[in-house]
């Protein structure tokens, strides 16, 4: 059925949708485990910036509300509750993909009662009260603007085994400014919730992030998000449940493998937000630990590959061993990542020489030729200067500058003329905004799928992650291995392929590519190369 304003995944129609629900669309139609979902067209975005909650709560809230009629039937649930509840994710999808610059609230619909009817059915408290504090937190931070820290302060007072006193905690936070604004119950009302929840997604269009990397990549401010309201399923169920991110094959290198992470007991934000300071754990491991899964997951891979032409980025989640897929989008890969899958498409048979070059050709010149130059790794032993760290590498390429602790230093470091290359604790995507300051970027933690190191590759900033070192920013100081340590300001080298982080300059050397890959180079780069 379509509205004016929304629409069910089933129907075909993909010009309104974002790209986030016409992946959900390819899905449904492929026959991949998708839960069900509504989309809220994104020139909806455009008429609530200008008329605000009266159009919110006009002709757009009854099919909004039809819509979630539906999704009730689909799933045999009702939303609010307390015997069959249904929670909701809400989600943004914007035309043009922008991972993680526009914001998401999970667990959309619980309340007391709804989460005492979740706990008893799935015979989980912890669970339920887990994902009622998610929600609290993250409808705090996107629809009220509460920083983060407040929860964070709340949390360290509180022992583990007190989560109902920090969820009175959380209340308080919320409901003390959210008495303030159009939305003064949403704490219980979940109505209100879900109003409050859209109003929020549409408005983080607008973001400070996501107006910095729409400048950054020349999107165009008139196109707007859609949102998806999908029903949820819960990777934080149990220890049989997990989330995760995985592509089709390395977006670094194109090695034809399926490459990602996950966590099991979690959401998917503490996946993707890079945030998290507990180890993920890498996508092979599922092998063994959910073997069903893991198979439904490649099979995804490949059919998705095939039939998208292109590296694809999914993300997951698994509910008592049951796969669900909930996003797939083309991955933002590094140039050689590109120009290996054509490659291998032409030799498999997929691709048409033909389509291979005119698609090779549409990756600039000067942005292959920038890969090459950089397309080495630390020598052996790093000679001519001391290893720091050792990480995971998510942005591949060498990158060698003053290290800075923070964006602050690095704009400073920047503007005196100096290569730059940050350390961070997590890879945060507030972070993007400092990133056409530095050469290069490594962390403390946080895992290689984050939308922030996806970033990092698109804009062809070397990035290496989780290498555990100890920021000490009393003294200005990162102590790595063995208490190998950097000041700030000291020049630091990072590389993006094996994981390296070493103080000096050391030796370097290239990186060999394929003799099929050489030539689809040759190939672009034509006499530009050679000159």
């Amino acid at each position: 059925m379509l509205g004016q304003w929304t629409m069910n995944t089933h129907i075909q129609l993909e010009g309104l949708l974002g790209n986030k629900g016409a992946g959900l669309l390819r899905m449904r139609h492929l026959g991949l485990p998708v839960p069900p979902a509504f989309v809220v067209f994104s020139n909806a975005c455009m008429r609530f910036e200008q008329d605000g909650m009266t159009f919110l709560q006009g002709d757009l809230w009854s099919e909004i509300m039809a819509r979630l009629d539906e999704l009730e039937t689909i799933t045999g649930k009702r939303y609010g509750d307390s015997e069959r509840p249904l929670l909701l994710s809400v989600r943004s999808g914007a035309p043009v993909s922008m991972p993680g610059m526009m914001d998401t609230i999970l667990n959309v619909g619980i309340n007391h009662e709804v989460r005492d009817g979740l706990a008893k059915l799935v015979d989980n408290r912890d669970f339920a009260l887990d994902c009622q504090l998610r929600f609290l937190e993250m409808v705090g931070r996107v629809v009220f603007g509460i920083d983060k820290a407040l929860f964070q302060n709340a949390d360290a007072k509180s022992r583990p085994q007190q989560k109902e006193g920090l969820l009175t905690e959380y209340q308080n936070i919320v409901g003390t400014v959210a008495a303030a604004s159009p939305f003064p119950r949403v704490v219980d009302d979940v109505e209100q919730q879900l109003l409050a929840c859209i109003a929020g997604v549409l408005s983080s269009w607008h973001n400070e992030r996501a107006v910095h990397y729409r400048k950054m990549f020349k999107i165009a401010d008139s196109l707007g998000t859609g949102v998806v309201v999908q029903a949820m399923v819960f990777g934080n169920l149990d220890q049989r449940s997990g989330t995760g991110v995985v592509f089709s094959r390395d977006p670094s290198i194109g090695e034809n493998k399926p490459t990602g992470e996950y966590l099991t007991g979690h959401q998917g934000e503490d996946v993707v937000s890079g945030e998290w300071s507990q180890a993920v754990k890498p996508i092979s491991q599922l092998a063994q630990e959910a073997p069903e899964v893991y198979k439904g997951l490649v099979r995804a891979c490949h059919l998705l590959e095939y039939l998208g032409s292109d590296i694809q980025d999914i993300e997951f989640t698994f509910e008592r061993g049951q796969l669900y897929i909930l996003q797939v989008r083309s991955a933002k890969a590094s140039p050689l990542a590109k120009l290996q899958f054509l490659v291998d498409a032409v030799r498999d048979g997929v691709m048409v020489e033909e389509e291979a070059l005119r698609r090779a050709h549409q990756i600039p010149k000067e942005t292959i030729e920038a890969h090459l130059v950089r397309n080495k790794v630390i020598a052996d032993g790093a000679e001519g200067g001391w290893i720091l760290a050792q990480g995971v590498g998510v942005s591949p390429g060498i990158a060698c500058g003053r290290l800075a602790l923070s964006r602050q230093t690095a704009a400073g470091l920047s503007q005196e003329g100096h290569d730059v290359v940050m350390v961070t604790e997590g890879a945060r995507v507030a972070d993007i905004t400092g990133l056409k300051n530095l050469r290069g970027w490594f962390t403390a933690f946080g895992g290689a799928v984050s939308h922030a190191t996806i970033v990092c590759r698109e804009m062809g900033v070397p990035c290496v992650v989780n290498t555990s070192v100890r920021i000490d920013r009393q003294n200005a100081v990162v102590v790595g291995i063995n208490g190998a340590s950097l000041a700030e300001g000291q020049t630091v080298t990072v590389d993006g392929s094996t994981g390296l982080v070493c103080g000096g300059n050391p030796k370097m050397q290239d990186v060999e590519i394929s003799p099929a890959l050489a030539e689809l180079v040759d190939k672009i780069l034509g006499d530009s190369r050679r000159a």
